[in-house]
């Protein structure tokens, strides 16, 4: 009986060491699983955020890119509180054409449709060059305008003939040229 006995023992102490390393094993196993679960979804998260970063990144270098589109686009508008920054822009053509330029009209309307609009009336004064020269740069200029009138007259009061100093001839100065045009921005907007 001492070689069963001793046998026993030594299947019973196999037995237990085996448990023991069984559960060991079984429990590594369950706290290496948790960890990678939690690696796993740790990673996802940070996946997430990462990927809402780029996406918040982009929206704002997007945002900076069309800002200046934006602006363009905002200064195709004139808005009824920027009537005095549109009229002190209109007169500062006077300065880039060469021409003497008073702004004679400027009220708010509506034309059929209720579309508002804002009449104006432009009156300058040069030479003839200089008076086509703010046509164009009014044709140009980034608002829709309907063209109502335009009326350019000579003006010969101011070509009268001079007598030079050393010649005892008559030279006359080049006539001045008179413009008045009636205009409508179609790209009012009422607030």
């Amino acid at each position: 009986m001492k070689s069963l006995n001793k046998t026993t023992i030594f299947l019973g102490i196999s037995l237990a060491l085996a448990l023991m390393v069984g559960g060991v094993y079984a429990f590594f196993f369950v706290a290496i699983k948790n960890k990678n679960r939690s690696i796993v979804e740790f990673l996802s998260r940070n996946e997430e955020l990462a990927g809402r970063e780029s996406r918040l990144r982009f929206s704002k270098s997007s945002l900076k890119i069309e800002q200046s589109n934006i602006d363009k686009l905002s200064s195709y508008f004139v808005k009824e509180s920027d009537i005095v920054s549109f009229a002190k822009k209109i007169e500062a053509l006077s300065a880039e054409s060469g021409t003497t330029l008073s702004l004679e009209l400027l009220e708010p309307g509506v034309v059929e449709g209720s579309i508002p609009v804002l009449n104006f009336r432009v009156k300058a004064k040069g030479g003839f060059s200089e008076v086509m020269k703010l046509m164009a740069l009014l044709e140009n200029y980034p608002v829709n305008f309907e063209w109502k009138s335009v009326n350019l007259i000579r003006d010969d009061s101011s070509a009268v003939p001079t007598v030079a100093q050393n010649l005892k001839t008559p030279r006359s100065v080049a006539p001045q040229w008179i413009i008045t045009v009636s205009l409508s921005a179609f790209n009012f907007l009422k607030e």
